[in-house]
């Protein structure tokens, strides 16, 4: 996942452009998107009308990596009215505004970084359906992350086809199962085609069956056809979810999680999930 930074500001009514309710920036690349808030219950049939205006911005992610912050103590900080200001400005520019126009006339903002905004990889399955759905047990799964389509994922619109195309199958075929085949032969996942900088990997991934028997699950995700060691042997940029309730020992039993290996921070506890980032060749 990467971050955005996400900004809600008020505004007297008619300063912004009234040509339109929501957009897709192209023009300006500290933005990628921009919505009226106010447009969602604006009362134009009473006669009413709003005193103020409420407006959403969202950055692009190479935005919100430069700028990253702890996002839990983001608020009365220098950087918070940093990647304000430096986010107004960006929206002036965006709409044609004169400088400095929308700053002076903000009422009120409230800004956030969302810390998992982006997904940097898509679940694309056997099938090439946009949602995921068990016929046996009737859960589903919608998300931006699950498009066939590359220049459709990580976007509002794959997350809103994602649910419409889920009721649908609901509809239909209520006991298909869709997406879940797993494996070589199954789906995968495949890395977003976006602006995220440097993160994340440029290889699919497949996914293993969890194991069978026993307390302990496994799930990995490997990547040209080699695998790592229980330790993580090898070197490549795969990786592995691993949690046993037969490693249990004293402590309390909240999960924990380390960056490398399976001697990770966290032992001793009643369930343990590790990451190892170099756990697949």
């Amino acid at each position: 996942l990467n971050q955005v930074y996400s900004l809600l500001f008020e505004v007297p009514p008619g300063l912004l452009p009234v040509n339109f309710d929501a957009a897709f920036i192209e023009n300006e690349p500290s933005l990628r998107w921009l919505s009226s808030n106010s447009a969602k219950t604006r009362l134009e049939m009473t006669g009413r009308c709003e005193s103020t205006e409420v407006w959403t911005a969202l950055s692009s992610a190479p935005f919100g990596k430069q700028h990253k912050a702890p996002q839990e103590f983001l608020e009365g900080t220098p950087k918070e009215a940093e990647v304000t200001a430096l986010l107004l400005r960006a929206i002036e520019r965006a709409v044609g505004m004169q400088e400095g126009k929308l700053q002076g006339a903000v009422l009120a903002t409230k800004l956030q970084l969302w810390g998992a905004g982006l997904p940097i990889n898509r679940w694309v399955g056997k099938e090439g359906c946009d949602f995921v759905w068990s016929g046996d047990y009737k859960i589903g799964i919608a998300g931006d992350w699950l498009s066939p389509c590359p220049a459709r994922a990580s976007t509002i619109e794959a997350a809103w086809l994602s649910g419409v195309n889920l009721a649908g199958h609901l509809v239909e075929d209520y006991d298909e199962d869709v997406g879940l085949d797993l494996c070589e032969s199954g789906g995968a996942f495949i890395p977003v085609e976006g602006d995220f900088g440097q993160a994340g990997s440029s290889i699919a991934a497949w996914v293993r069956e969890p194991s069978e028997g026993g307390s302990r699950t496994s799930w990995t995700s490997e990547r040209g056809g080699r695998k790592g060691g229980r330790r993580g042997a090898g070197k490549g940029e795969g990786s592995s979810w691993q949690g046993g309730s037969d490693q249990a020992g004293k402590g309390d039993s909240s999960p924990s999680r380390s960056g490398r290996g399976g001697q990770g921070v966290g032992a001793g506890r009643a369930k343990r999930w590790t990451r190892r980032a170099d756990a697949v060749g």
